[in-house]
């Protein structure tokens, strides 16, 4: 720039001269501002992508809850099943060791001496692993005697839920029919697997029931062929109930199974029998 030009530009006024430099200003603006869109645009584009995962993995939980409930059962089941199977070869094992005899209450399995005051249940013991609990415990008292407290109120993995949250509980849902021709008499009395004349691959020999109680308790399921049936199967799986059968299996049975067919499985001399599918 000449002398000339300089002096032309300090004679032009102050108010020529400012909008040159707000242009300056503005082009610096116009500079920054495409910097503060694409950071806008890729805020938006991470916060879009994020939600979509969340949309994703939402819906794929939602499919995948049921296939898991339906895994949950179905483990629990198994295990349930297992410890009815053990509870049967129990059962067996008492029948045979005392002359074929075997009650709803508690049967020695040595002597065959009945004690009312305890379930059978209790008289199992011997025949699960659990001979020193069995034991402990004064068969010439009350179950829920203070002498006998500690010894029941011991948790006995064979006769607890799987299903039930409380792993502490002594509360049980294998339970017996007694009366109206069910395989025990309400007395208490012992007997025989003979006794059963519609077979006992027909007859329901232990039931688990929605209603638990302690193990050690001989509290029972009372059965009436005309009295409505009590509630079967467990809380954690609602779509039918395990019985250990008098020939020692187990089986599953559906909520869809009829009133008639269960009492024909539920009596052991009716003359009625029925067939697998009918289960």
């Amino acid at each position: 720039m000449n002398d000339d030009d300089q002096q032309l530009e300090r004679d032009e006024p102050e108010e020529d001269r400012r909008p040159r430099r707000r242009r300056r200003d503005e082009d610096e603006d116009l500079r920054a501002a495409p910097k503060r869109s694409s950071t806008g645009m890729i805020i938006g584009i991470v916060l879009g992508v994020g939600f979509a995962m969340q949309l994703v993995i939402g819906g794929l939980i939602a499919l995948l809850l049921p296939a898991v409930k339906k895994l949950q059962e179905t483990a629990a089941r198994s295990k349930n099943m297992n410890n009815m199977k053990t509870i049967g070869l129990a059962q067996h094992s008492v029948h045979d060791t005392v002359n074929g005899m075997m009650g709803p209450n508690a049967v020695d399995g040595r002597t065959g001496e009945v004690y009312t005051n305890h379930s059978w249940r209790t008289g199992m013991l011997p025949y699960m692993e659990q001979d020193s609990l069995y034991r402990g415990i004064d068969m010439k008292q009350p179950w829920d005697a203070a002498r006998n407290a500690q010894f029941t109120s011991v948790v006995v993995p064979q006769f607890r839920d799987i299903s039930d949250a409380n792993q502490a509980t002594t509360a049980t849902p294998y339970r017996v029919f007694v009366g109206g021709g069910a395989v025990f008499n309400p007395d208490g009395k012992p007997v025989s697997l003979k006794s059963i004349s519609d077979g006992t691959s027909n007859t329901i020999l232990v039931v688990q029931a929605f209603d638990t109680v302690p193990w050690a308790k001989p509290q029972e399921l009372n059965y009436s062929p005309t009295a409505p049936l009590p509630k079967l199967g467990s809380p954690g799986n609602s779509s039918g109930f395990m019985v250990l059968v008098a020939d020692g299996s187990v089986r599953f049975v559906g909520n869809k199974v009829s009133d008639a067919t269960l009492r024909k499985l539920i009596e052991k001399a009716d003359g009625q029998t029925i067939g697998v599918e009918e289960w």
